[in-house]
This record gives C-alpha cells, structure tokens and sequence, in this order.
C-alpha cells in the first residue's frame, strides 16, 4: 500500500480545488483525531489513473457505485503523512492532512540534516570472491542505508551490474538486510567475482549518550528521537519496543508489527503503520562493553547455542515473541533455563514461526523476578537511582513510568529509589521482571 501511495504522490500534479466537486463525499471518517464529514474537500493534488486497475491494489470503503474512499496513515521516505484516497469512475486525488504539513516539512528537513552528517562524498569499493552456494556478504568496512528502497549501493558479479530487488518491486538479484550485509537471491559460485561501490558512504559517528524516549500519538512508521537525543546506526546500542514488546531489527523475524528499522541517527521506522494510541520506547545505550551480542533464533527449537555469558548473572536477557522470559516463575512457554555459559534451553519447544531473542548486556547491574504480589507496591531489592535505567516487566511486557501512557495494567509511579506504585494492583499470578541497568 505504501509503495502504491509513493508511486502516486511522485506522479500527482496539482491543480485548483473545485469545493463543488472534490468532496470526500462519505460521512464520519476519523483521522488524525479529527472527525470529517461528507463536506469535506479534497485538496492539493490530483491524478488521473485508470480506476479498474487500482481498485484491486487499495482497501477502500463505498460510497457508491462509482465512489470509494481509503484512509490509509503512513510513512513515504520515512515521514509520518496522513493521506485521503478519492475514487470516482475517472481519477484518484490524494490529500495530505493540512494539520501535518508543517510538522512533516520539519521532519523532513531533520532527516535531510542527520543523513548529510553521516554521508561522505569519497567513492568507496569492496571487493570478494564468492564460495560455492554462498548467499550472504557482510561487509567489514563499508556502511549503507539499511533501506532496499534507498539507492546508494551498487553491486556487480563478475563485471555485471546486479539489480536490488527493493520492496514493492519483483525480481531482483541482491537484497540489502542491515547496514553492512546483503543476501542475494541465488547461489553465488566458487569464485564469482562481487564487488559493491559506494559513490557515497555512510560514515561511522562517535558514541552517543545513554536516553530513554517514548512517542506516542504519532499515526504513520517514522519515530523521531528529540534533538540532543541520537543513536549510531547500526552499533547494536539501540533497543526499540512497541506497545512494550521488544521489536526485532530484521527483515524476516515474526509479523511485521514486531519489525523495525535503524533508519537515520534520529529516526527509527517500524514496519507497520502505528496508531494514535500505540507507544513506541527507544532505548540507547552509550557503549555496550566487550561481551555484548545480540542474537535471533526461530523455531522450532528448544536448546539454543548463544556466545559466552555468565549463568546467574541476570546480564542475558531472552524474548519469546516479544515478551520477556524469567528463569522460574509462570508456565513453562514463560521460563527457560541458562544450561550452560554456551547453551539456553527453553521450557517449552518454541515452534515453526516463533521467535526467540537474545540480548546480552554485561553492565545490567541487578536483576529481580518475582510473583505472588499483592496490592499496588512493588518494592526493588536494591535503591534505584535513576529511574529512567531500570526497566520493569508485567508477565513479559515492558510497563511505563507514566500516568497516562499505554494501559492501567502497564503503568506505575516511583515511590522514591526504594519501590514503585503500581496503577492497576498486582494478582497473584502477574510475574514482575525488575532490571537495573546502573
């Protein structure tokens, strides 16, 4: 849908508005908080397209035989837009929100600002030589834009020019999956000749400081951090959660809603559009020490190899589908068991489809589970000091130091550095997972 939106918008021309005609012409259609009414005009710009073609490709909602309308939020070149879809028998009109112009024109002018930091101008090229059926290159110097839609990459096998088979479009010979590796979309031979060009480089930047960001209320994909606030693309120092379930960074790993996409040291894109109600926490980290991985594994399985961590030591986290896993309480789908500093074992197989994740993080400095609680307080076996680094799980999912953020049952309060007042009382069964990252 989005790439259909794209396609039209860099097509559309504009033209006078015709208050007679371009009406939206279906009442009670909410968007962006805002209720409109039959009388509402459609404005800006206007393409003329073949309906029949389309209709197949849009949602739409009738307004008649020869009438329909789509409301559709999300994200073109990774800027939150509304858009209203028009449909008679002979044209189509799309019209940005007038509400968002000005906030989208700021946004675009950041994004522009943070990508020409990152990019330099000097040509850069890698070469290799492929072994027989590889499929996958990682590159040890070079750095691109994450997004197959961006083309700042190009690659060529034995002398011939590969095509990317960016999203939305068939065919394709490579894809970019991070901001250092590309999967191509058939068996390499023993010595085939790949060699990537760059004409201009995204570069590396120094560490960024340790925040903590929430965004809610903001229909579309792009997530924007506040000035002062950035992140290395690419570092692995970033943690991103949705409606507090822990997102994946990769193409492939659960629903797209689970999916997100370092896009710009201001900006993440989740995969999905968001709601006005979803909630969407980044977290940064301004170095992660030596020891640090993350790792992602699909089932099924039940015992997972994973890099050297310490057993007991409450610095490796693991998710299942998004939510957060403990060591003892809950049914066996929430526990796994740390058989060894290489191994982990789920308690309950984890099956074709599902996702399991693994960050290891060796700064965390204390870790507490419990269950059986009662009441609204919830007390931390240690003081903490600085509220914005602990991080407090209900039965796997992150809850919010808010009053009005997200749900009651996902939502407390610091009481001081000893506990924290809970909005909705804890049950007996609720397990809480307390991490202090110090």
């Amino acid at each position: 849908m989005e790439y259909l939106v794209k396609y039209l918008t860099d097509r559309a021309t504009t033209r006078p508005v015709d208050p007679d005609t371009d009406v939206v012409g279906v009442s009670g259609i909410l968007m962006g908080g805002n209720l409109f009414d039959g009388s509402t005009t459609v404005r800006q710009v206007q393409l003329q397209a073949e309906v029949d073609s389309l209709t197949e490709m849009i949602d739409t909602v009738s307004g008649g035989s020869e009438s329909g309308l789509a409301y559709v939020s999300g994200a073109i070149d990774s800027v939150n837009n509304a858009f209203l879809l028009y449909q008679n028998s002979s044209s189509l009109a799309i019209a940005e929100i007038q509400a968002n112009e000005a906030a989208n024109y700021r946004i675009q002018q950041l994004m522009a600002q943070d990508l020409m930091e990152l990019i330099s101008d000097t040509p850069v090229e890698e070469e290799f030589v492929a072994e027989a059926l590889q499929i996958t290159f990682q590159s040890p110097t070079m750095r691109w834009s994450p997004l197959n839609e961006v083309p700042d990459l190009k690659v060529f096998r034995n002398g011939i020019y590969l095509s990317n088979a960016a999203v939305g479009v068939s065919g394709g010979d490579y894809a970019k999956t991070s901001t250092n590796e590309i999967d191509f979309q058939f068996n390499l031979t023993d010595g085939d000749r790949i060699r990537l060009r760059m004409e201009r480089q995204i570069l590396a930047s120094t560490p960024q400081p340790n925040f903590r960001h929430y965004v809610t209320g903001t229909p579309g994909k792009a997530v924007l951090i506040p000035e002062g606030k950035r992140y290395q693309v690419g570092d692995g120092h970033l943690l991103a959660f949705r409606n507090g379930l822990y997102l994946y960074r990769s193409e492939t790993a659960m629903d797209a809603v689970f999916r997100f996409a370092e896009t710009s040291p201001r900006f993440i894109t989740t995969e999905t559009l968001l709601d006005n109600d979803d909630v969407v926490e980044v977290l940064n980290f301004e170095s992660r020490p030596s020891g640090s991985y993350r790792q992602f594994n699909q089932g099924p399985v039940t015992a997972i190899s994973v890099p050297t961590y310490m057993p007991g030591s409450g610095h490796l986290l693991v998710w299942r589908n998004g939510l957060l896993l403990n060591t003892q309480f809950g049914d066996a789908i929430d526990r796994y068991t740390e058989s060894s500093s290489i191994q982990v074992t789920l308690g309950q197989i984890a099956l074709s489809g599902e996702w399991i994740a693994f960050e290891h993080i060796p700064d965390i400095q204390w870790r507490e589970d419990v269950t059986g609680e009662s009441g609204s307080t919830l007390l931390f076996p240690s003081p903490v000091n600085d509220p914005s680094k602990l991080l407090l799980f209900r039965n796997g999912v992150l809850m919010f130091n808010s009053t009005d953020l997200g749900i009651p049952a996902d939502r407390y309060q610091m009481s001081g550095p000893t506990g924290a007042v809970l909005e909705l009382a804890a049950e007996a069964s609720d397990i809480f997972s307390m991490i202090y990252l110090g």
